[in-house]
């Protein structure tokens, strides 16, 4: 069993480079990226669902939680306890943010109490931050996942995570008109489906001739492929079967796109843009920090800005610079400082 301190692991550039992407498309759904493009394809009533950029991430995380805790057999009270380390004390900064700006001084005990624990939704209360609700996932799914690793023999993984799939996306089908449980559902799905790229990742990164002539720019290609089927989640009249055709493009395009990916990093290729990219590597490493922000901050914009925001592209462009400027401050003087130090204080701790 490793310890906290001693876990070092490959960094994907190419996924955090995916991360930065995704990062600002969240900034640009709030800042009215339907109306844009519902303008510039002239569909009224274009409303495409953006939120499946949350199940990206989630696909994502569960390739790096997956790469970096699973492989090295740590046990779901350690991965609970890293991941608490790294998602706690950003979350608890935008919660009492949100509060804040919501003007929601002082707040209902029971309410506040809920969202500090992280976990709101557990008890019927909202989130003080709304995009927050896919953090508490984040920290119990990989744990809760983590176990299978340690319980389930090796050669017999993939298939025990294929069945969870199979089992898990039927019921998120059939419960569609629960919240709650669609967020529990996503999560899962997502963090299993990366989860599964991994150990493809690790079948065929090293042995495939045929993963190895892929041109470099595939995987960026299936981002691409991805985003595209979000938008046509927009398309106005579009049927049920139609739109479900759509997610589930994205959500297959995601899959492809993160395994390529890594497979490009391991194999030193140069991805086609935005992946490899400086700047989309910068915007992956404070993407979580544009994540928890973007949404408070927004709610303190409109306040300040009233009706003269709606319509506005200069307040809007203004709105997305503020929240990579705050971004940009929270994690080179926040995040990271204050991450690194709970880990050692940790570690000491368990090492006197």
């Amino acid at each position: 069993m490793q310890t906290i301190e001693r876990i070092q692991y490959h960094r994907f550039r190419e996924l955090d480079c995916f991360r930065g992407l995704l990062s600002v498309g969240v900034v640009l759904y709030h800042a009215g990226l339907n109306q844009a493009l519902s303008r510039l394809l002239s569909l009224k009533g274009f409303v495409a669902s953006w939120g499946l950029m949350v199940d990206i991430f989630f696909i994502l995380s569960g390739f790096v939680i997956a790469h970096a805790y699973y492989a090295k057999s740590l046990s779901g009270l350690t991965i609970l306890k890293l991941r608490a380390l790294r998602l706690f004390p950003l979350y608890l900064i935008t919660t009492l943010l949100a509060l804040l700006a919501r003007y929601q001084i002082p707040p209902d005990p029971y309410q506040f109490f809920t969202n500090i624990t992280m976990f709101p939704l557990f008890f019927g209360e909202k989130y003080y931050n709304g995009p927050a609700w896919s953090i508490s996932f984040e920290l119990l799914v990989p744990a809760i996942l983590g176990l299978i690793y340690i319980y389930v023999a090796k050669a017999r993984i993939s298939i025990v995570m294929i069945i969870l799939l199979a089992v898990v996306i039927p019921f998120s089908l059939v419960y569609n008109a629960s919240s709650e449980l669609q967020f529990g559902f996503r999560s899962v799905i997502g963090i299993s489906m990366g989860v599964v790229a991994k150990l493809a990742y690790d079948r065929i990164s090293k042995s495939s001739e045929l993963f190895n002539k892929l041109p470099s720019w595939t995987a960026s290609f299936c981002m691409m492929l991805a985003i595209v089927s979000i938008i046509g989640t927009g398309v106005p009249g579009i049927e049920p079967p139609i739109r479900s055709f759509f997610v589930f493009s994205c959500y297959t395009a995601s899959f492809f796109a993160v395994l390529l990916s890594a497979i490009a990093s391991e194999r030193r290729k140069i991805p086609f843009f935005p992946v490899n990219n400086m700047a989309f590597d910068y915007l992956g490493k404070i993407s979580f920090s544009v994540y928890l922000l973007h949404s408070p901050i927004f709610i303190i914009f409109l306040q300040l800005s009233g009706d003269s925001a709606e319509g506005s592209v200069l307040l809007k462009s203004l709105y997305v610079l503020i929240v990579l400027i705050a971004a940009t401050i929270t994690y080179e003087f926040f995040e990271m400082p204050v991450t690194a130090k709970l880990k050692r204080m940790a570690s000491q701790k368990r090492h006197p």
